[in-house]
């Protein structure tokens, strides 16, 4: 392709197209201008192999751990408000922010079973998981984070109380 000679004076053959071709996905090519000769090129996209999907149904997933009542209290303290904020992410942020408060719960949780709870680490907690939601006003996460460590502080002093402490 020297010279600005195209694939057809090279006697190149284009590669048969099928007029009964599915439109599954599966197929799909794009097409893409070669610079400076202006031939189309076709590449190809990649497709999944069946048998990946398979290996990747047949691993296990590892059971959730299970949530005591203080958990759950810990999980409904974070949601609070943030419903509406959380099915408005797309869906790869909102995978992610869950997992993070997951995460999250799972270390307020264990923060609630110490005896010295610092509400500063408690918002450094809250305010890491917060941050992962993208595009929002940080006067707002400030705003939601301090909310969340006064409820997570009152739920410690709850179970100080009951303790006896």
């Amino acid at each position: 392709m020297l010279n600005g000679e195209t694939g057809a004076e090279l006697g190149a053959e284009k590669p048969p197209e099928s007029p009964n071709a599915p439109e599954s996905g599966r197929e799909i090519e794009w097409r893409e201008k070669a610079p400076q000769e202006g031939v189309e090129v076709r590449v190809p996209e990649p497709v999944p192999s069946p048998a990946i999907e398979v290996a990747r149904s047949s691993v296990p997933t590892p059971a959730p751990e299970p949530k005591d009542e203080a958990r759950m209290k810990v999980e409904r303290a974070l949601e609070e408000n943030l419903w509406e904020l959380y099915f408005a992410l797309p869906k790869e942020s909102r995978v992610r922010f869950r997992a993070e408060g997951e995460r999250t719960a799972a270390q307020m949780r264990a923060m609630i079973d110490k005896k010295n709870v610092r509400p500063h680490a408690v918002h450094a907690v809250i305010d890491h998981w917060l941050k992962t939601i993208p595009k929002v006003n940080p006067w707002f996460l400030l705003q939601e984070g301090k909310i969340k460590t006064d409820t997570v502080m009152t739920l410690v002093r709850e179970r100080r109380a009951a303790d006896g402490e």
